[in-house]
């Protein structure tokens, strides 16, 4: 006789020789029927094996500050119980936002030891504790190809595939009168995204040698009228959310005295 489920969500349930499959609003999950209750003989307790939650927002990035990609098991998860029940590979992939053509990262096959197999890598590294359930990826610095969908996807041998997805989101500033100015130019700094700036980001302007600007959030494009050897050095702008820091990106300019 099958064991009762319950569920606090809308989704099916369907009933497999080892494992079930529930498949909700958040995606599939594989659940393992292997622990029994002491409390009540001849039940078994549910476990989801499953992925950590997807995010509730884009990761930012620019070719200034780190790239971050999480993903892993939730923590009561063993690699045991993933290769129970009938795990067959794990890979990252990455869809580009300028050509939607789907490019594989890494991967790790149920055949070989655990470790990371490198496709097209894009110079990401692993997690160091892959072993512990750590699936994410990271670089010291984003790039300027990095904005897309990242997809990790944990697959097993009944079909099964339960998938995160992180989507990327590039900063980018660029000053429209180039990097090297003579003092008495107008200065024009752009900072901003693919898109334009949804209502709840803002941009902060962290001049060189200033903590900031007089108007903390002022508009984008910025524009000094007429820039002097002081403003020379790195031009930060910062993507913030609230109170937390999404992002930053830099520029460095050289701004010369007025030849004669």
């Amino acid at each position: 006789m099958f064991p009762s489920v319950s569920s606090a969500g809308s989704g099916a349930v369907s009933v497999g020789p080892s494992s079930l499959l529930c498949a909700g609003e958040k995606g599939d999950s594989v659940l393992s029927a292997e622990t029994p209750l002491d409390q009540e003989p001849g039940q078994r307790l549910l476990q989801f094996l499953d992925l950590s939650p997807a995010l509730s927002r884009p990761q930012y990035t620019s070719t200034s500050s780190h790239l971050s990609l999480p993903c892993s098991l939730l923590p009561h998860i063993s690699w045991e119980q993933i290769k129970a029940r009938g795990f067959r590979e794990l890979h990252w992939s990455f869809i580009p936002t300028t050509a939607p053509v789907p490019q594989r990262l890494f991967s790790l096959s149920a055949g070989g030891p655990l470790t990371w197999k490198p496709d097209q890598n894009k110079g990401l590294q692993p997690g160091t504790n892959l072993k512990k359930g750590d699936l994410s990826l990271r670089r010291n610095r984003g790039g300027k190809d990095d904005a897309g969908e990242y997809i990790c996807a944990l697959e097993f041998e009944n079909g099964v595939t339960l998938k995160r997805s992180v989507h990327v989101k590039l900063l980018h500033i660029v000053s429209s009168t180039g990097k090297e100015l003579i003092s008495g130019q107008q200065l024009n700094l752009t900072c901003g995204l693919e898109q334009a700036l949804p209502s709840d980001l803002h941009l902060k302007w962290f001049p060189p040698k200033q903590p900031t600007l007089s108007d903390p959030r002022p508009s984008s494009p910025l524009i000094i009228p007429a820039v002097s050897t002081a403003d020379s050095g790195k031009w930060r702008c910062e993507l913030w959310q609230n109170n937390t820091k999404l992002t930053w990106a830099e520029i460095t300019l050289e701004i010369g005295e007025c030849p004669g």
